[in-house]
């Protein structure tokens, strides 16, 4: 049940009594769908023909989606999973190679849009539970770990790729990875640009469940999000925030600076190297 809150002198007061339904215009979105059901939310990364990779467009509808379903009284649970075979196989090469055409997906409101996203999952009021169905790779992989809870598909492949397109990882990797499966770990990962397998990130510690294909993950992320809908509200709200305050101090700490080198490194020869060879072969 949703909650009304009243702040008397720093204290804030829960009456009990379910806020007035809003509507809210999830339609908007074209690269999401959002379907509610008792409590519940189940959000899809909706570009399955491009492996659900996070277009200009898209990356503007993330940024929007988590402030919405904060204050959405109709949700107190919500399910991340992709549609089609993947989860999200991070930024859209082709839009990061000029010689396509259009905006280039980097551009100088990326870090800050970049910023607003991740932590928008980070301080989302209720449960984020999230079924990588398929391969999460880069910011795909970094939205994954920045959810509460997660479930692997044996066969998806999760890791941030960064440094084989001659990037440094500025999404906020650098943040999660570590304090997920340790800091000698990360760099092994983050540093050879690593994928591994739905059984060894869950053996690693960077998803906490693991089920036999993309099907049992949803399945199994929907029965942990209704578990969590039979608690109470207050409670679960009130864990997840204090429990992220350490991780979003530890996004907040490095995510300016490792943006910063990520967008020096798109200037460097061996970023544009990798880009065209990216491409040639998605040609070839």
């Amino acid at each position: 049940m949703a909650y009304n809150q009243a702040k008397s002198g720093g204290i804030i007061a829960f009456s009990g009594v379910p806020d007035q339904k809003r509507e809210m215009h999830y339609d908007i979105f074209r690269c999401l769908t959002v379907d509610i059901t008792d409590g519940l939310a189940i959000v899809r990364l909706n570009r399955p023909k491009r492996l659900n990779a996070i277009s200009r467009t898209f990356f503007g509808e993330l940024e929007s989606l988590w402030p919405l379903l904060s204050r959405d009284p109709s949700v107190d649970a919500i399910v991340l999973t992709g549609s089609g075979k993947a989860f999200c196989v991070g930024g859209d090469i082709s839009e990061m190679d000029a010689s396509e055409g259009g905006a280039p997906l980097f551009d100088m409101n990326s870090p800050a849009q970049t910023k607003r996203v991740l932590r928008g999952m980070l301080t989302v009021e209720q449960p984020l539970i999230c079924a990588i169905n398929g391969d999460a790779v880069g910011l795909g992989a970094t939205m994954a770990l920045a959810c509460d809870i997660s479930v692997i598909a044996a066969a998806a492949r999760i890791g941030d790729p960064h440094t084989r397109m001659g990037l440094v990882p500025g999404d906020g990797s650098i943040a999660f990875w570590p304090a997920l499966v340790g800091r000698s770990r990360a760099k092994d990962l983050l540093m050879r640009g690593r994928l591994i397998n739905g059984d060894e990130a869950h053996a690693l510690g960077a998803a906490t469940h693991l089920a036999a294909d993309g099907d049992a993950a949803l399945t199994k992320a929907i029965s942990i999000a209704r578990e969590l809908l039979a608690l109470s509200t207050v409670a679960i709200r009130w864990t997840k925030s204090l429990m992220n305050r350490e991780m979003l101090a530890a996004f907040d700490a490095i995510i300016d600076s490792s943006q910063a080198m990520e967008m020096l490194s798109t200037q460097t020869p061996g970023h544009a190297k990798a880009v065209q060879d990216f491409v040639a072969r998605k040609k070839a």
